[in-house]
């Protein structure tokens, strides 16, 4: 007999996203090395996600099973 379950699971994936991002003048020119510090110290933030593509799966970083049902396969 196999048991369905309810798991609420936190997973991390690589994900490549083309997004709309509104470039303060004072953060100079908005070259891919000047993109990427901004968007990691968060000084900016994106507007819009145009397309997201995943890439995969890298770890399934926690599980918590909140509800099991058994299935009667008789």
């Amino acid at each position: 007999m196999n048991k369905s379950i309810t798991v609420d699971v936190t997973i991390t994936k690589q994900t490549s996203q083309r997004m709309v991002i509104e470039w303060p003048d004072n953060l100079g020119d908005p070259t891919d090395a000047n993109v990427l510090k901004a968007l990691r110290d968060g000084t900016v933030d994106y507007d819009d996600i145009i397309d997201e593509d995943e890439i995969k799966t890298l770890s399934y970083d926690s599980a918590d099973v909140f509800d099991t049902e058994d299935d009667n396969d008789a």
